[in-house]
């Protein structure tokens, strides 16, 4: 069987980019990307910080490899939802770095996606279109 933090190292050691360097050629875009679309996820805040999805177990592994300094004063959130008799918790991390939250080499998951971000409609629809 494999281990939560074998799984997100070898997440974190897949550089998943469509062009070389791109993260060098843009003023953040994926952060400010995002951050526009947030307002379509209906649990996400809205304000002037970055909220990013994390995977379960994903803020253990960045707090014990020292991630998550990269992200200064920020908050980790867990909201916990009742689905009939089962719980699931959606967990952020909330970053008041002002433009890009991670640095490129140690970012969440959902920064290694972008621009693929799933949406989901409450007709069970899925879209997985790159923003």
């Amino acid at each position: 069987m494999t281990s939560t933090d074998e799984i997100f190292d070898e997440i974190y050691q897949t550089d998943l980019v469509y062009e070389k360097d791109c993260f060098k050629l843009c003023d953040a875009h994926c952060c400010s990307g995002f951050a526009s679309h947030k307002a379509q996820f209906k649990f996400m805040a809205t304000g002037h910080f970055n909220e990013l999805p994390l995977l379960p177990g994903e803020y253990e592994y960045m707090k014990a490899r020292g991630y998550l300094e990269q992200f200064g004063d920020h908050d980790h959130r867990v909201i916990p939802f009742e689905l009939s008799k089962r719980s699931i918790k959606y967990e952020t991390i909330v970053s008041r770095k002002p433009g890009c939250a991670c640095n490129h080499a140690t970012r969440t998951t959902i920064c290694r996606l972008y621009p693929l971000i799933p949406q989901y409609d409450c007709k069970r629809r899925s879209n997985t279109k790159p923003q």
